[in-house]
């Protein structure tokens, strides 16, 4: 059974917390097992466009083209992780954290990326969409407490950088 099957509940199959993602870190430590999360934070994908055709040119019209596209450092993936039993994503991303900045890109080489898979369920517990960060390492981490109907619950989140999210 998945980890968001676990969470349906109800006889109309609807989700009984505020959330629908399965998450899959890969990184220095291994790959861990699927984590629950309230939600994920998708970045937008950014580029600059310009006129490519050189001025006084016959007046035709020409297509635009990309000269910069925005960096992977300024496009965090967010992750608000449920604080519950099994899953530690908070000590996992600090240690992460620690070893890049014990060991450096250079030295530490690319051992020290890993993948982030997030994946959508809908209410019933389906697949949906799934998200693939490849190239990715945690730039911060923080916990906070979440406010829901009567109850609330603890949340970590890690924030991410990636080179390239792959969008299935």
């Amino acid at each position: 059974m998945s980890l968001a099957k676990q969470f349906v509940g109800g006889g109309m199959g609807q989700l009984t917390y505020p959330f629908a993602w399965e998450v899959q870190v890969s990184g220095p430590g291994g790959t861990t097992p699927s984590w629950a999360a309230q939600e994920v934070s998708i970045p937008p994908e950014n580029a600059t466009l310009t006129d490519m055709a050189p001025e006084n040119r016959g007046g035709a019209m020409p297509w635009p083209g990309v000269i910069q596209r925005e960096s992977f450092l300024a496009r965090p993936l967010t992750v608000n992780f449920f604080d519950i039993k099994g899953q530690d994503p908070e000590t996992m991303a600090r240690k992460w954290m620690i070893d890049i900045s014990e060991q450096g890109f250079a030295a530490g080489g690319d051992q020290l990326f890993g993948s982030v898979i997030c994946i959508l369920h809908d209410n019933g517990g389906g697949r949906k969409r799934k998200y693939n960060a490849k190239d990715a390492y945690p730039t911060n981490v923080e916990g906070f407490t979440v406010s829901y109907g009567s109850g609330s619950f603890v949340v970590k989140s890690v924030t991410f950088a990636c080179k390239t999210l792959d969008v299935g």
